[in-house]
């Protein structure tokens, strides 16, 4: 059995490029024997040459689609952990909102398009970033709640002694206790995220300029058929989940480490 190091080495990055090889020589090969009878059928060396002739394109639509993911989380991800710990502290508050947060969580998220399209009239990011924000929220609080409900009674307690408020509890010991188990979960969440986005960025994106990667892989595949500029859209989307699910990744080993002041039962 091969052994790797927990320490990035060269070896392992080779070795996980070896699908990725496979996958393009497999596409290249299926290509040169029965793809060139077919327009659809595109080579990779002729996505490469679309993906950098329209690189600017790309790239503008692309930051667009992360600055509203990024944009949804933040916001989402902010109000769900402050709402999971005043639910999970106070029994009042968890007796009135937890059942309806709860059915509301069980809702497809699409369901709330059509709401949101009545209250914001169309009008585009504030849509599309709303649609995001509650998606990771729900995702969030219940994260969050389950999280603080885990925690010993008693360990409030003690730090209440030390004369502590509701905010020093939530930052010096809830945060640092419940991050990591919340990123781990925000790590799958957010490549769900991803198709949140495109379903936002599906409704009435044809009004800008720069629609996002959903409109412009939609776009370039029926309206103005470029099976070349799909693939480029697709491949930086790839990139860009990869980025992301290797930054989460990284916080997630970092705040790690302060789970060993808070003990979990």
């Amino acid at each position: 059995m091969i052994k790797f190091s927990k320490r990035f080495s060269f070896r392992k990055l080779l070795l996980s490029l070896v699908p990725l090889f496979v996958i393009i020589l497999l596409w290249m090969s299926s290509y040169y024997l029965y793809g060139s009878r077919s327009s659809s059928f595109t080579s990779p060396l002729s996505v490469a040459h679309t993906f950098v002739e329209n690189l600017l394109l790309i790239a503008n639509n692309s930051f667009l689609s992360l600055f509203r993911l990024l944009s949804g989380t933040f916001i989402g991800a902010s109000l769900g952990l402050i709402a999971g710990y005043c639910l999970g502290r106070n029994q009042l508050l968890e007796i009135l909102l937890a059942p309806t947060l709860r059915v509301i969580s069980s809702i497809p998220i699409v369901i709330f398009i059509p709401i949101l399209l009545i209250i914001f009239k169309l009008d585009g990011d504030i849509f599309r970033i709303s649609l995001i924000s509650i998606f990771i929220f729900l995702a969030v609080y219940q994260s969050s709640f389950n999280t603080i409900k885990s925690f010993r009674t008693e360990w409030f307690d003690i730090v209440s002694m030390c004369e502590k408020n509701e905010i020093d509890l939530f930052f010096q010991f809830f945060l640092p206790g419940a991050l990591p188990e919340i990123l781990l979960s925000l790590r799958s969440i957010l490549m769900y995220g991803w198709i949140v986005v495109l379903i936002a960025e599906m409704a009435g994106g044809a009004d800008m300029d720069f629609p996002g990667l959903a409109y412009s892989i939609e776009k370039s595949r029926s309206i103005n058929p470029n099976p070349d500029l799909v693939m480029s859209f697709v491949f930086s989307l790839s990139v860009i989940s990869i980025l992301i699910d290797f930054t989460v990744g990284l916080f997630h080993r970092r705040a790690s480490r302060w789970q060993s002041i808070v003990m979990l039962p």
